[in-house]
């Protein structure tokens, strides 16, 4: 946004990093506990208005992690057009 060209919402910005930050910190939090979601969209985040936090939903896809030679995947798992581009296209990230 260009203050100058568009209108701000008060508060807009500090919304729009706590909630960004709320999701990294659980798909952090997953991590640590191996877990991988494997479908970060819109549709599978929450706000909960009472903590200010934002909530993961929908763990159909999520995968438990064993060790660390299993961080390498080679099925295509997620949502098309939420998925990371080397995941729809590996010709193009050396893969």
């Amino acid at each position: 946004l260009h203050p100058s060209k568009d209108i701000v919402i008060p508060g807009a910005y500090s919304i729009l990093f706590s909630s960004s930050l709320s999701i990294l910190k659980a798909l952090n939090f997953c991590l640590k506990l191996n877990i991988l979601h494997r479908d970060v969209k819109p549709k599978n985040v929450g706000w909960d208005s009472k903590n200010q936090i934002c909530k993961l939903f929908d763990f159909d896809l999520a995968y438990f992690l064993k060790d660390e030679k299993d961080r390498c995947f080679e099925e295509e798992i997620g949502t098309k057009g939420f998925r990371a581009p080397e995941v729809d296209d590996p010709t193009k990230y050396g893969g």
